[in-house]
C-alpha cells in the first residue's frame, strides 16, 4: 500500500481498515492463549443445536421470535463434516481462513464453491516449523439449511460450530467467519468494540492524568527547594563556620593539655634560684632552652633538674658568653615531661 492511497482514501475506507488491522490483532493475541483454554471459553453462554432431522434443539439460553431473535451459538453435529489433519506453518486466523477458502477443493473431494471451511491448531512439536491443523468442511446446503431452521425458531447465529454427541459441552471450530465474508451472516456489531475502545482510552487517560499529576507535585515539590535555598545556603555556611570554631577550639584544648606554655615557665620560674636571671627562653613544647647570668656558686642545672617537669636537664653547647661584673653567663637545655601538670 502507498501512501498516496492512504491520504486519499475516505473515512469509510480509513475505519475499515482499522476494523480490519483491530480484527487481526485480536487474532494474533487469541492465537497465543493455549488451545485447551480456547476451547473451554467457547463451552459459555447460550447454544443451539442442529439435529439430523432439521429440527432445533436449544441447549443453553432462551428463544426468541421471528420478529425479536435471540442471539445463540449454532452447533452443527461433527458427523456432517469432513475433516482431515494437515500440517502448515504458524499463520493468523485470517490467512488461515484465505488459505482455506483457497485450498478447499484440493483438501476435499469438492468444490471450493460448495464448501466452508475452517481450522483449529493442534499441538506442535518443540522445535518443530509446523504446527498440525484440524481442517474440518461443512456442505454449503447444509449450513444454509440449518441457519433457516435457526431463524424460523427465533435465533440468531452468532458463532456456527461443530459439536460431538459425547461431549456436547465442548464446540470446535467456527465457520461463521467466512460466512460473514461472503455475505450470508451479517457482520457483527462494534458495539462492544466501541466500548472496548472507550474503556482503552480511559484508561490511558487515567495513566497521563496519573503522570500529569505526579509531575505536578514534582513541580511543587521543587519550587518549595527553590524558595528555601536561600535560607539554606545562609544556614550552612554558619554551619560550616560553627564547625570550623568548634574544630579550632578542640585543637587548642588538645594543643594545651599536652603542651602547657605558661605552666612550663611558672615552673622554669620556681625552680630557677633567685641568684641566676634569664634573658633568653626559648619553648617549643617538647624541650626547653634558657640563657642568661647567675652569681657563684650557684647550681643552675642541678636546680632545674630538681623539677619533675623536666628531664635530662644538661649545658647547652652554644657559644660561650663573656663574664660580666654581676655574674657568670649559663645557657642549658632540658626536655619536657609530657602530660605533667
Amino acid at each position: 500500500m502507498k501512501p498516496a492511497s492512504i491520504l486519499n482514501a475516505d473515512m469509510a475506507t480509513l475505519a475499515g481498515w482499522l476494523r480490519e488491522g483491530w480484527r487481526w490483532w485480536l487474532d494474533e493475541l487469541s492465537a497465543m492463549v493455549p488451545p485447551s483454554l480456547r476451547r473451554a471459553r467457547r463451552g459459555d453462554g447460550p447454544l443451539a443445536c442442529y439435529q439430523a432431522d432439521g429440527t432445533i434443539e436449544v441447549v443453553r439460553g432462551k428463544q426468541g421470535s421471528t420478529d425479536q431473535p435471540c442471539p445463540t451459538n449454532l452447533a452443527l453435529p461433527a458427523s456432517l463434516a469432513l475433516m482431515r489433519e494437515v500440517n502448515l506453518p504458524a499463520m493468523s486466523k485470517a490467512d488461515m481462513r484465505q488459505y482455506l477458502a483457497l485450498e478447499a477443493g484440493r483438501l476435499f473431494p469438492l468444490s471450493d464453491a460448495s464448501l466452508i471451511v475452517d481450522a483449529e491448531a493442534g499441538r506442535r512439536e518443540a522445535g518443530a516449523s509446523v504446527t498440525a491443523m484440524r481442517v474440518a468442511a461443512l456442505h454449503r446446503e447444509t449450513i444454509l439449511h440449518a441457519l433457516s431452521a435457526a431463524r424460523a425458531a427465533g435465533l440468531e447465529p452468532a458463532r456456527i460450530t461443530l459439536i460431538d454427541p459425547p461431549s456436547p459441552e465442548q464446540t470446535t471450530f467456527d465457520f461463521a467467519p467466512q460466512l460473514r465474508a461472503e455475505g450470508i451472516l451479517p457482520p457483527q456489531s462494534q458495539q462492544p468494540l466501541l466500548w472496548w475502545s472507550l474503556v482503552g482510552f480511559a484508561f490511558l487517560l487515567n495513566i497521563g492524568l496519573l503522570v500529569w499529576r505526579d509531575q505536578q507535585s514534582v513541580a511543587r515539590l521543587q519550587a518549595a527547594v527553590d524558595a528555601q535555598a536561600p535560607a539554606v545556603a545562609v544556614y550552612r555556611a554558619i554551619a560550616g563556620r560553627s564547625a570550623s570554631i568548634e574544630q579550632a577550639a578542640r585543637t587548642t584544648i588538645a594543643r594545651r593539655t599536652q603542651q602547657n606554655a605558661l605552666g612550663d615557665l611558672a615552673a622554669t620560674t620556681s625552680a630557677l634560684p633567685d641568684s641566676a636571671w634569664v634573658q633568653r627562653y626559648d619553648w617549643d613544647g617538647r624541650a626547653l632552652r634558657i640563657a642568661g647570668y647567675l652569681r657563684p656558686p650557684t647550681d643552675v642545672v642541678a636546680a632545674l633538674s630538681k623539677n619533675e617537669r623536666f628531664t635530662n636537664v644538661r649545658p647547652s653547647a652554644a657559644d660561650v658568653q663573656a663574664d660580666i661584673p654581676i655574674g657568670q653567663p649559663f645557657d642549658i637545655s632540658a626536655d619536657i615531661v609530657a602530660g605533667k601538670p
